[in-house]
């Protein structure tokens, strides 16, 4: 074999993966089937029945279906977006991940406290903080001072787990709000 290449920085790569290769692979546990809970289907179905209203002559073989999904947090947090959407409540999603910088080859500071929730969200007027827990995820000790701090401060800090717990604080808020008119 030719020096030059065994010497390379693409060959050692190679070498490496071949090595892990050779490594038996533990088998991964297969996750229970996701089963899309019924508000969620509702939604999903409501959404879809008016997505085209504006747009009467679009054929229905060209009609593209959304579909959402509230077993990830990505998913449970596009699905309260898209809810506000179709109720006309604000949703603005809060990145607290700081920047990667490459020449250090870590995550810089970006000035966003701890704590803070995944979703903001202002329902007529009432700031909601919406902090996404989906699957083993348990709150950290961060997470609970600010949602205490917010709360002293006259705001509401929940922690979501689905969808329908989703529905369940946004009835409670439209109905406190609703007492407050």
């Amino acid at each position: 074999m030719n020096t030059y290449l065994e010497s390379s920085p693409f060959w050692a790569r190679y070498n490496k993966v071949a090595e892990r290769a050779d490594k038996p692979q533990r088998a991964k546990k297969a996750r229970p089937r996701y089963e899309k809970p019924e508000c969620v289907r509702a939604f999903e179905n409501e959404y879809n029945a008016h997505k085209y209203d504006s747009k009467p002559n679009f054929p229905e073989y060209a009609r593209v279906k959304t579909t959402f999904r509230d077993d990830t947090a990505n998913g449970l947090a596009q699905l309260i977006k898209m809810h506000g959407v179709w109720n006309n409540y604000f949703v603005g999603r809060v990145n607290t991940t700081g920047v990667y910088d490459p020449k250090t080859g870590k995550f810089r500071y970006t000035g966003a406290r701890k704590g803070m929730a995944d979703l903001s969200v202002l329902i007529d007027g009432k700031p909601v903080q919406v902090e996404i827990k989906t699957g083993n995820d348990k709150p950290r000790t961060d997470q609970l001072q600010t949602a205490a701090e917010y709360e002293k401060a006259g705001g509401r800090y929940v922690f979501v787990h689905n969808f329908a717990e989703w529905l369940q604080v946004y009835g409670q808020i439209r109905h406190i709000i609703g007492e407050n008119i």
